[in-house]
């Protein structure tokens, strides 16, 4: 049924940005295309439906897609089963609503980065462009992205048992020598890091590359289910994941971090606030500890 295709393009969506799934995109999108031309010929001439559906069909026709405009799409196509729709596929309809949403949220982050880059390409130089990329490495890259989840890994790693270790993960904050700060799974659910540092670097090898990695952490991360109250307390519910599992996906998005800041010239941690591995200790002796 076309619902499970649709669902497909926007769950892939809903967990990363489109350059890390686009050939998948374009397995999925020629015999998505298909079925959408069949419909549109059952569907009234002037109806926002068949508009809709006419839009998402055109994108899905392009080799590479606007972003936001292929998650707002499938949105709007939403309209073609909220009637007469068999009730086994409630629940699909139901997932595929908020995997889009999701899609819209996250292509809305990296449309609004992207806008934000673009700004600063047209008026920065190369060298310039050089220069504030090695800035915000050292100073939002150091303080609210690799410092901290070195801070978050050590913690887990030193802790004495799995429950210790847990609640790093877990609680909503926890308190790593300097006040609290987030929890590592609330800290990827609210994407902190792609905002502040990773969809700001100008650099397209290097954002791609840690966009990536940090993307492949979050997907597992994100497996386990957390459901909290009003008040922050949160039950986390492990689905077919293990807390060595986060963990080692975690261990492998800092070794990426730790390379491609070496790659823009840092041989030092800044030890701004946290010094999980001594007072700015140099970034090649941390990678063998990691």
């Amino acid at each position: 049924m076309l619902i499970d295709d649709l669902y497909k393009i926007a769950k892939l969506g809903s967990e990363k940005p489109l350059f890390l799934w686009l050939e998948k995109f374009r397995e999925l999108s020629p015999r998505l295309a298909k079925q959408l031309e069949k419909i549109i010929f059952q569907l009234t001439d002037g109806t926002d439906v068949k508009k809709n559906v006419v839009i998402l069909k055109e994108l899905l026709e392009e080799n590479e897609p606007n972003e936001l405009g292929l998650a707002q799409a499938l949105s709007h196509v939403a309209d073609l089963f909220r009637e007469d729709t068999p009730t086994e596929y409630r629940e699909i309809i139901n997932d595929y609503i908020r995997a889009v949403m999701k899609f819209i949220n996250l292509a809305q982050d990296s449309e609004f980065s992207r806008q934000a880059r673009q700004k600063l390409l047209n008026t920065l130089s190369e060298e310039q462009q050089k220069e504030y990329d090695f800035k915000l490495f050292a100073h939002e890259g150091m303080i609210y992205c690799l410092e901290y989840y070195l801070a978050i890994y050590k913690a887990i790693q030193d802790a004495p048992t799995e429950k210790e270790a847990r609640k790093y993960l877990e609680n909503t904050e926890v308190n790593l020598g300097f006040g609290s700060v987030p929890g590592l799974w609330i800290d990827f659910s609210r994407d902190e890091v792609l905002s502040k540092f990773i969809y700001a670097i100008l650099d397209d090898s290097l954002r791609g590359r840690l966009t990536s990695a940090y993307f492949d952490a979050k997907l597992v991360i994100m497996k386990v289910k957390m459901n909290c109250d009003k008040q922050g307390s949160c039950e986390a519910c492990y689905q077919g994941i293990t807390l060595e599992e986060v963990k080692e996906s975690f261990r492998k998005l800092i070794l990426e971090l730790l390379e491609t800041f070496t790659m823009v010239g840092i041989e030092r941690l800044a030890s701004f606030f946290f010094k999980p591995y001594g007072d700015k200790p140099l970034i090649s002796e941390v990678f063998k500890k990691i």
